[in-house]
């Protein structure tokens, strides 16, 4: 059984763009898919997903699914 987090309570808050990014992330959408359906570039993804990381103290996707992220 996963242990689930609640991102926007035991850490720092995601931006809207951070956590849209996320969400679509846990869905499986690769970096292209995601900047498409945001409508921003694949590096701008990239810079989102840092920033997750970091403020979540992850170092992948894999990781940002233990967490029950909502917007």
């Amino acid at each position: 059984m996963k242990l689930i987090k609640d991102a926007l309570v035991l850490t720092p808050r995601l931006t809207v763009r951070e956590c849209d990014t996320a969400l679509l992330a846990q869905k499986g959408l690769n970096n292209k898919e995601i900047a498409e359906m945001m409508f921003v570039s694949e590096a701008t993804v990239k810079f989102h997903l840092k920033s997750i990381y970091k403020k979540l103290g992850i170092r992948s996707r894999v990781q940002l699914n233990d967490y029950n992220l909502k917007r």
